[in-house]
């Protein structure tokens, strides 16, 4: 159907001489078609120029659509048409999310295990997953796994995805990762059966992004305790000390989370490599009061600035609310890929 319009659109183009259109006047164009006068107004010349850019967008659209949620079964394209195993791809341009979906209703009821350390009976109604990640650059793998627990109905998921850090042994450029999955009935003590439900493997392309790196050195964190009383008030009945800590973050993600159990002060020394996309990429820099279980860390104080500006060859104290002392610095180490 597109291409018939193309066509249709191209034929019309082709028989229309639109020099006659003048874009500050808009006055009506006249064409000569075999010894017969035909008028293109503007209006009708607009529409025409709008429905050109809207297939070439929609062909860009499709493209890239092709690209950010594209792969190709190696084996296992049977599933392709099955519920038991549903294969979800996207792609950023520094991530690639992979989301695999299990229906196994089928092979309901499950094997039964025998657990020798509880001398006991039990049933394999959880799957361990495993994905092997290759590339088509180098020997280096990838190997993600978990057990993933099964409904009543028999269905699970597992996720897994790649971030810059794994790409940093590759050059910019494409790329085709190769994902082999494989599949036991295994139960919540992890002891597994003889039943591999599934058994896949896949490729999908990915364009290596042009990365940098820098590390980041942190020596010291000293909360100022009046300030930081004050601001927490009596929020740990155990103990009114906070857990001190500091959590740097990038792209959304923490690239270093440390603290210390009660205490104003956080004093031992980290490293930490940031990869990131361009030389003036931002961090965020939290200090915590660290919490446990259920709770949500507090933030005491927090702030965003870019690795540049934290940039040297020894520590400097970043100011910041409630804080006493922060020392850290930055160095920019160049292209890492």
């Amino acid at each position: 159907m597109l291409f018939c319009w193309l066509m249709l659109f191209t034929v019309l183009m082709q028989s229309c001489n639109l020099e006659g259109y003048d874009d500050e006047v808009w006055e009506e164009a006249e064409i000569e078609e075999s010894e017969e006068k035909k008028t293109l107004s503007y209006w009708e010349i607009r529409d025409l120029a709008k429905g050109q850019r809207g297939a070439y967008e929609f062909i860009n659209n499709v493209a890239w659509w092709g690209y950010e949620s594209g792969y190709q079964w190696i084996d296992g394209e049977h599933y392709r048409d099955s519920s038991m195993l549903g294969v979800n791809i996207k792609k950023t341009v520094d991530q690639v999310f992979i989301d695999l979906s299990f229906d196994l209703e089928s092979l309901q009821p499950f094997p039964i295990v025998y657990d020798y350390k509880f001398n006991d009976k039990d049933e394999a109604d959880y799957l361990h997953v495993e994905l092997i990640i290759r590339n088509n650059k180098n020997s280096k793998k990838i190997k993600l796994s978990d057990n993933v627990s099964l409904s009543t109905t028999g269905t699970g998921s597992f996720n897994a995805e790649l971030e810059l850090e794994d790409f940093k042994d590759l050059a910019a450029g494409d790329v085709v990762y190769t994902a082999e999955l494989k599949t036991v009935l295994t139960s919540f003590f992890d002891i597994r059966s003889k039943v591999k439900p599934i058994t896949a493997k896949f490729s999908l392309n990915f364009e290596v992004p042009q990365m940098y790196k820098t590390v980041l050195a942190f020596k010291s964190l000293r909360l100022n305790e009046t300030e930081t009383r004050k601001l927490l008030g009596d929020n740990d009945f155990s103990n009114g000390t906070p857990e001190a800590g500091i959590n740097v973050l990038h792209n959304g993600s923490s690239v270093m989370y440390k603290f210390t159990k009660n205490s104003y002060n956080h004093l031992r020394s980290h490293k930490t490599t940031i990869y990131h996309l361009t030389p003036k990429a931002q961090i965020e820099i939290r200090t915590l009061d660290v919490d446990y279980g259920f709770n949500s860390d507090d933030i005491i104080s927090d702030t965003t600035l870019s690795l540049g500006s934290l940039e040297g060859t020894d520590y400097v104290n970043l100011k910041m609310k409630c804080v006493d002392e922060l020392l850290i610095y930055t160095q920019y180490k160049g292209k890492a890929n």
